[in-house]
């Protein structure tokens, strides 16, 4: 294993933490993390948490270390006594899953998947979501990016499903789970010029059947000679409404602005509406823009 491929994972824990735990045990009452951001909302909280705060923070100590066999670009989950940890694996045509102990670090299962050769950020760069007993990983391949649901228990593979066939398009943003679905985003070619455009699609997350796939610019504009607008951002949603939001990147063509290009998109997740799996609106950024008194703030 060479050196520069190595990353860790270290966990932190108070004294006197629990004993090790099967990966399907009862949700702790600290609260779990089945998915990138915590929750649908991406708010990277945990309100269930009370142990540490500022008056103990200081007291944290390594509980263990967890060394990858390559590069940990994601973040990973916690959930039923088991962290579940996504990386590159010993070269860039694999991608790597691990689920450890939460408690000692014990290895409960770990599974390479190859790529080939893997498009632009390495071969696994989101976080994983869970979906009930099946882990979701979305992974890079410069063929067309994929998406797996692995069993979360043992890691066998269940289902498997191609996004994209774009060459060399992929997957940086992090899968979510909502109403039994998984929804991604993708981009395009980030080197190409005026030939590739970013999407996203939505699975059935039990058993990865495409339920949609849209493309951020469509058919007729991307013949114009629209491209780009990929979503490398993972998407948020707002559960009482049944949509879901998802930003989106600059043009690769820099003389033609699409409109859903640096934007932030509107997407109907709900299966009961005539519009399930459109872009249903779209907020148009403006590049560089600066928040007033930002740069009066403490660095």
């Amino acid at each position: 294993m060479r050196p520069a491929l190595l990353a860790a994972l270290a966990v932190l824990a108070l004294p006197g933490a629990a004993s090790a735990a099967p990966c399907d045990e009862p949700a702790h009452p600290g609260g779990e993390w089945t998915t990138y951001g915590h929750d649908l909302y991406n708010t990277r909280a945990q309100p269930l948490e009370s142990k540490i705060g500022t008056g103990n923070a200081d007291a944290l100590a390594p509980a263990f270390v967890h060394e990858a066999p390559g590069l940990i670009n994601s973040t990973p989950l916690v959930s039923g006594g088991c962290v579940f940890v996504t990386s590159q694996g010993a070269t860039t045509s694999v991608g790597h899953v691990a689920a450890i102990d939460a408690d000692d670090g014990t290895p409960r299962w770990k599974v390479d998947i190859p790529v080939g050769t893997a498009s632009f950020g390495g071969p696994l760069v989101g976080s994983p979501a869970l979906a009930g007993d099946v882990l979701v990983v979305a992974l890079n391949r410069k063929a067309g990016p994929f998406v797996v649901g692995l069993d979360r228990d043992t890691g066998a593979e269940r289902w498997r499903r191609t996004v994209d066939t774009q060459p060399n398009s992929g997957i940086n943003a992090s899968p979510i789970v909502y109403d039994g679905m998984v929804v991604v985003g993708f981009f395009g070619n980030a080197d190409a010029q005026d030939v590739e455009r970013g999407g996203f699609v939505i699975l059935d997350a039990a058993t990865g059947e495409l339920l949609e796939k849209t493309y951020v610019i469509g058919d007729d504009d991307f013949k114009a000679g629209y491209a780009g607008a990929g979503i490398w951002s993972t998407f948020a949603v707002d559960a009482a409404t049944g949509y879901g939001y998802a930003g989106t990147s600059n043009p690769h063509n820099a003389q033609m602005e699409h409109p859903r290009s640096n934007s932030i998109l509107k997407v109907d997740l709900d299966r009961g509406r005539a519009t399930f799996g459109e872009i249903v609106a779209s907020y148009k950024g403006v590049n560089d823009t600066v928040v007033p008194g930002a740069q009066e703030q403490p660095v």
